[in-house]
């Protein structure tokens, strides 16, 4: 009698399973890169694409969102989505930024190191500003300007629960989880904030960028504590830390696991400030192109906060958090190095670097037999700049007012990161400006306190 039910069960287990694997038949393949829109060509405003009319306009899209698109896989686009294009508006990068750009760029260079490149002589701002497309090191330099693009001394980020943002991670079944996180980050070398010496006195030793991930709900979570550590040597392995509140202190985990879930969500170690997080001497890059590609680059700030307006449970945008750019892109293929390849968990990280910013746009990531798996589509408001009138920032290298969103193709299971009420420097709260608390190994401790 029971034989019926439990071939039904086993069916729709295979058939969850095809789903789920149905897009790993996707090779990476650079020519669907390089045949992208390049910045001659445009779309006019007011355009608005949907799933009827989408391949018209794909040339401007990354895989993932191509996928989404294409209704082909377990996470479609609904059919009454649309995506409405309007104006690109200028972005650029802060004042005292630009400044030390101008000042120091010409003593940077690239030192081979390995089978990769580390760099000499950078000091504060973006390291090469100009990129020439026939460079066949366009690609590594372009790794360091997003490695080192504007990120503020301190930056303190909220996820949810506002209006159910925060970090949410859905499954096949529609089943959601949600986390209440705070993002608190410094930069304590290369600083380029007005008032704020290039290397501030309260340096933790060597470290370059701290980055600190603090869950405080669920309660079955609360106290979970997440610090990467970068140093000034870029060449120098990152450190990883998690706070266990169960043990009641602090694990330093293996610094070869960049693969390792970030929270308990989709993306990896590798993955955080945006879908780039990587070591640059490890990796070798190859620039595909300067392209065109659709970008929600200035979202509604109240209406990106809410989860309301993403369509439920796929949690693409719906057309009230902004209308679509098209930003030029520098398109890069990120490769680790051939030694270190093995094991890794991506064969490639295509990512679609703003040519205004160096932000990533999208990222295309490519499972280590060289299939899709994952695409990440960052959605940003600019964020004022505090002592720089009329400037404006994007997702300041890690929080900041942005929506970043991960669908895993294969696995069929999302991670939608909200991140609003972001402040930077002296508007960050007093009891997140402590760099000893906040960006060492011994500060983790005191967290339940």
């Amino acid at each position: 009698m029971k034989t019926p039910a439990i071939a039904a069960v086993f069916i729709l287990s295979v058939l969850l399973f095809l789903a789920g694997t149905a897009n790993s038949q996707q090779a990476y393949d650079p020519s669907v890169y390089t045949s992208m829109g390049g910045p001659e060509e445009s779309i006019p405003v007011g355009t608005k694409i949907t799933t009827g009319n989408w391949q018209n306009y794909q040339r401007f899209m990354s895989v993932g969102l191509r996928s989404l698109m294409s209704q082909k896989y377990f996470w479609k686009v609904p059919a009454d989505a649309v995506l409405e294009v309007g104006p690109t508006i200028k972005i650029g990068l802060p004042r005292k930024y630009r400044e030390d750009t101008e000042k120091y760029h010409d003593q940077v260079k690239l030192v081979p190191h390995g089978e990769g490149y580390s760099i000499s002589g950078y000091v504060a701002g973006l390291p090469f500003p100009e990129i020439d497309p026939k460079d066949p090191l366009a690609g590594v330099k372009l790794i360091y300007d997003n490695y080192y693009n504007y990120i503020p001394y301190n930056v303190f980020s909220e996820a949810g629960p506002k209006n159910g943002s925060g970090w949410t991670g859905v499954d096949r079944y529609g089943d959601k989880t949600w986390s209440y996180v705070f993002e608190i980050y410094f930069k304590l070398k290369h600083v380029s904030d007005p008032g704020i010496p290039i290397t501030p006195p309260d340096q933790q030793g060597d470290t370059f960028l701290a980055q600190n991930n603090v869950v405080w709900e669920p309660e079955q979570s609360k106290y979970t504590n997440d610090l990467l550590i970068f140093y000034d040597d870029p060449a120098r392995d990152p450190e990883v830390y998690v706070f266990v509140p169960a043990l009641r202190r602090s694990l330093r985990l293996s610094s070869a696991a960049r693969c390792a879930p970030l929270l308990g969500s989709d993306y990896v170690a590798d993955d955080s400030r945006e879908g780039i997080n990587i070591q640059p001497p490890i990796f070798q890059g190859k620039l595909l192109g300067i392209k065109r590609v659709l970008e929600i680059a200035h979202a509604d700030p109240a209406a990106y906060q809410n989860y309301n307006n993403y369509f439920n449970p796929m949690s693409f945008p719906k057309p009230a958090v902004g209308k679509w750019e098209l930003r030029d892109a520098y398109v890069v293929d990120i490769r680790r190095v051939p030694s270190l390849q093995r094991g890794y968990c991506y064969s490639d990280r295509v990512a679609f670097l703003d040519k205004e910013t160096f932000e990533p746009i999208d990222l295309d990531l490519y499972d280590s037999s060289s299939k899709f798996w994952k695409g990440i589509l960052n959605i940003y408001y600019p964020t004022p700049m505090p002592g720089s009138p009329g400037d404006y920032v994007t997702a300041l290298g890690g929080p900041g007012n942005i929506c970043s969103e991960l669908w895993d193709f294969q696995n069929n299971h999302i991670t939608l990161a909200i991140m609003y009420n972001t402040k930077i420097d002296a508007q960050v709260p007093a009891e997140y400006r402590d760099s000893a608390r906040w960006g060492t190994p011994a500060g983790m401790e005191q967290v339940m306190q």
